[in-house]
């Protein structure tokens, strides 16, 4: 699905303008289908789709209408995103009036395109629009996969029920993403302080009896010649490799693009695989939401790979829905891709056939899921013993090279 434009058209010397409509409908088999088509006026839209055999149309604003109509224009990220659908959906849930919740949610909202885009909304809702009328018609300021799901869900009467399902899915992929930086963070900062910490008496304090030591003539071991040496040259050389590897971490993001980025991470040691399997648990929440208001196959892949934040798997997604649309089976096209873990193929397999791709996906996410907390919290439990046994190591080295001369000169005179 393509973000609307305009585009002008001449036609015996007569000019007009045409759009790309956002557009939901029901297929002659009962699916959900999403797309776009270009038309001058929605009206005309409505009629080229009903001349290709598909029912209950609704079709989304262009972008001049969505502008007329005073709609933020600028596209809403994932965390507002998630906020603006949490305020929504909460509220009608509740007994109360919406355009009054809605204009104070925004009114407490601390993200000002938020805040912007629930007066929006109220706004339309007070001018007696309803609210599936109203989310359909939020021009491009929310996420594809948020409109694509908006759209299904009116189709099928379901849009409470799709709003909870949608936050549901927000929460349980931050949870995911946070369980990550859980195991990760205290391991990290012990060592950041480990780093500052011993790097003090490695530069003064050994600068201080490395002059004694000149001053007295003592024969130096070797631990404390590597000591001086760490200090004169190793820190100065690890300092300029570290600052060599972000300049290289700089570049290589700037030329491989984003796509290529995310699976260059998802190759990485110990983080890779929990920042992919992450990726994995995402897309394939998302799909279930998506696949159980109905949407066809081929909509739902490219909605998700659109609303997947990991954008290597989200490019995975969009070459899935390339091959299903050609009519090849989701399965055969998953295990044939060496990127797709294998432990999903099965599942996806079961779900083609007993015609539950909504559950098989489900239970792959949860699958993925608790994969992702095993790991984080063996890293959690396994890193942090490790890193302590390494720096009791180094602080054990730094006092045996500094004292150990003192020792040797203290034997010496008695």
């Amino acid at each position: 699905m393509t973000d609307p434009y305009w585009r002008h058209t001449r036609e015996g010397g007569t000019e007009f303008n045409m759009a790309t409509y956002r557009y939901s409908a029901k297929t002659a088999k009962g699916e959900v289908a999403v797309g776009t088509i270009e038309a001058s006026s929605s009206d005309e839209a409505v009629s080229l789709m009903s001349s290709r055999g598909l029912k209950d149309i609704q079709v989304l604003m262009s972008p001049e209408e969505a502008r007329a109509e005073n709609a933020p224009a600028e596209a809403l990220s994932s965390e507002e995103a998630v906020e603006l659908t949490r305020h929504v959906a909460q509220l009608s849930s509740m007994h109360v009036p919406l355009a009054p919740g809605l204009r104070a949610a925004a009114d407490e909202s601390s993200l000002p395109r938020v805040a912007a885009a629930l007066r929006w909304m109220s706004d339309q809702l007070e001018r007696g629009k309803s609210l599936e009328s109203v989310l359909t018609d939020t021009g491009t300021f929310l996420p594809r996969h948020v409109s694509g799901l908006v759209l299904a869900a009116a189709q099928t009467g379901t849009l409470g029920e799709a709003l909870f399902e949608l936050v549901e899915h927000q929460q349980v992929t931050h949870s995911v993403r946070q369980k990550i930086f859980e195991g990760f963070a205290y391991p990290l900062v012990v060592m950041v302080l480990a780093v500052v910490v011993l790097s003090l008496p490695v530069y003064y304090l050994s600068g201080m009896f490395r002059q004694m030591f000149d001053e007295f003539e003592l024969s130096l071991p070797g631990v404390t010649q590597l000591l001086f040496w760490w200090r004169d040259t190793g820190l100065p050389w690890v300092g300029g490799a570290l600052a060599a590897l972000f300049v290289a971490v700089v570049l290589v993001r700037v030329l491989v693009g984003r796509v290529r980025w995310w699976r260059l991470i998802s190759t990485l040691p110990l983080i890779g695989p929990l920042w992919y399997w992450s990726g994995i648990a995402e897309w394939t929440s998302l799909m279930s939401v998506l696949l159980k208001h109905q949407l066809r196959l081929p909509d739902a892949l490219r909605l998700a790979g659109h609303g997947t934040r990991n954008e290597y798997i989200g490019q995975l997604s969009l070459q899935l829905a390339d091959g299903v649309s050609r009519g090849r089976k989701l399965a055969d096209l998953m295990r044939a891709h060496c990127a797709i873990p294998a432990t999903l193929v099965p599942l996806v397999d079961w779900g083609e056939r007993a015609s539950a791709f909504s559950e098989s996906f489900r239970v792959g996410s949860d699958l993925f899921q608790r994969r992702v907390q095993m790991r984080a919290v063996m890293v959690s439990a396994v890193v942090p013993p490790l890193l302590f046994v390494a720096i009791g190591c180094v602080v054990s080295t730094v006092l045996f090279g500094l004292f150990l001369p003192l020792v040797n000169l203290i034997s010496a005179l008695s």
